[in-house]
């Protein structure tokens, strides 16, 4: 995943659509097409409300079938942090978490000039990343955060991709609190 100059610049503030070229991301992951609402369909009239309904329900189920998990981690750095063991331990939970099975990309950043970063992990599903998080690389790693950054903010999403290859994010969050 190559990041864009905004994310880079900006890590803290530039909105996820705009991290990366995600047509390149969507080639690297394992998603089948999807219709989004906006599709044509070959359900007959798209006038006729069944048919409208219809098209619906299977974009929102094809979305559904080939969502997958992302985690999103945005921070400030402690200026005393110790960058050697933030690296090294960041660096043992990423090879746990590949060997855990279901992490299918990963990126990290690097420090702007304000010590902010971004950086994603990306899993084939929400259980996968669960997983992960209880192994003890990645329990180790979480538990520097709380000396080590100033400021971390931690998001998770559903992302799914149009059928034009656009990236549809759902916030995990609200789609919990929702049901």
């Amino acid at each position: 995943m190559k990041p864009t100059n905004e994310v880079m610049i900006q890590p803290l503030t530039t909105p996820i659509f705009l991290c990366f070229d995600w047509m390149q991301v969507s080639s690297l992951l394992p998603v089948a097409d999807t219709m989004d609402n906006n599709s044509n369909n070959s359900h007959g009239n798209t006038e006729d409300e069944h048919n409208r309904e219809c098209c619906k329900s299977t974009a929102e189920q094809n979305r559904a079938e080939n969502r997958i998990y992302m985690v999103v981690f945005c921070s400030i750095r402690a200026a005393d942090a110790d960058e050697e063991l933030l690296y090294a331990a960041d660096a043992e939970a990423h090879e746990e978490a590949k060997r855990s099975g279901g992490l299918l990309t990963y990126w990290y950043g690097s420090l702007n000039q304000e010590r902010e970063c971004f950086a994603t992990c990306i899993w084939r599903s929400r259980e996968d990343a669960i997983k992960a998080s209880k192994l003890p690389n990645y329990l180790k790693a979480a538990s520097l955060a709380s000396t080590k950054y100033d400021f971390y903010d931690l998001q998770r999403y559903w992302l799914t991709f149009s059928s034009a290859g656009e990236p549809i994010f759902d916030s995990v969050a609200s789609l919990i609190s929702e049901q």
